[in-house]
Order: C-alpha cells, then structure tokens, then sequence
C-alpha cells in the first residue's frame, strides 16, 4: 500500500508532486514537508507555498510575522500579506510590489499627516522639515516667513527686515513683516520690502 501525505505542520510547504509546490503530477516519491526559510512565511502549509519576506514584515519561516513599523496594518490576500495602512506620518510605500511593501518615513521638504498616505506632499510655504522623519513640517519661527514650498533647512525661512517681526509663526511673505513698536516702515521696493526707522 502507498501513503499520501495530507498536511504538513506550520512553517513547511506541503510537496506531493514533481514540481515545486504541489500543482504539477502527484509523485509518491517527491511527498515531503519542506522547511520555509528564516526569510520567508507561510499561511497554509497545505495548500500556499514558501513567500519571501516583504520589507516592512519581520519574517520566521511560519505564518507569524511582525510589522517593522508599529502601528502598521497587514491584511492577507490568498497566500500574502499585503501592507493595508502605515501609522500617521509614514507613507504606504511599495504598492507596485509586494515584496518591497513597508512604510517609509517622508524625505526632507516633505510629509505625510494623514493615516494612509500614499504620497508624500511638500511642506507648505511658511513651513520646511531639515530630516528625513515622520513628523510634520514645522513652521517658520517668529520673525521670519517662508516663501518656498517644500522649504528643507530653517535657513529657508527669511528673516523680516532689521526691527521687523511677525505677530506669529508660519508666515509666508515679507509683507507679514510689521516693524516694532516705536519704529515706522519706509516703502523700498515694489515687492513689499520695507526699511524700519526710528519715529
């Protein structure tokens, strides 16, 4: 009498045939339970073959994996799992691969604040981030404005003109400039800049 193995325990694949899973002709001989690697998972040992790890999953060769990010939300798909929501601040990155799946923080000049983001968007004017980081764009200090979208140093925020300041932070252009108590603005340019000078 012959034997057919039915089920293998988690972490080995399931091979009853002469090809690599168990999709092609049955052999007797080619039955065996086969080892998922450390880099690899598995959801069905009887019916799924051996998946690579994506990137954002810590994988152990069964169907236990870790997300790299916490926070982040994997969903299965058949025999994969697939990256369905990053935490506020990172980007869904990977989508046109399942293998390079994770969540990415935004590069400098950019940012992501809202939960799922699928594309990372530059910093307002008035605003800059110097790092690479999931944290938004910060604003320009008091006493500056920022005219630049996607601003990437603080030394993109332009001082106001010498007596000069803002009433806040965040501001975008020179003419949020007002000139300090004791002090009145003389028109220089067309632009709006100004020259602050004692009453």
């Amino acid at each position: 009498d012959l034997f057919t193995l039915r089920s293998c325990p988690d972490g080995y694949m399931l091979i009853n045939s002469t090809t690599v899973s168990s999709v092609g002709p049955f052999s007797h001989e080619a039955q065996q339970c086969r080892k998922c690697l450390d880099a690899e998972y598995i959801l069905d040992p009887n019916r799924h073959v051996c998946q690579k790890c994506p990137k954002g999953l810590r994988c152990q060769g069964n169907s236990q994996v870790q997300p790299r990010t916490e926070g982040a939300v994997w969903y299965t798909e058949g025999a994969l799992y697939k990256l369905e929501i990053c935490p506020t601040g990172y980007l869904v990155d990977g989508a046109q691969s399942q293998l390079l799946q994770q969540c990415s923080p935004c590069p400098e000049g950019m940012h992501c604040v809202t939960p799922n983001c699928t594309t990372c968007t530059q910093c307002a004017i008035g605003t800059y981030k110097e790092s690479v980081g999931t944290y938004a764009c910060q604003p320009c200090p008091v006493g500056t404005y920022g005219p630049t979208v996607g601003a990437r140093t603080l030394a993109q925020c332009t001082a106001c003109p010498p007596g000069a300041t803002t009433s806040l932070s965040g501001m975008t252009s020179v003419g949020e400039c007002v000139c300090q108590r004791g002090l009145y603005a003389s028109l220089k340019q067309n632009d709006g800049s100004f020259e602050c000078y004692t009453c």
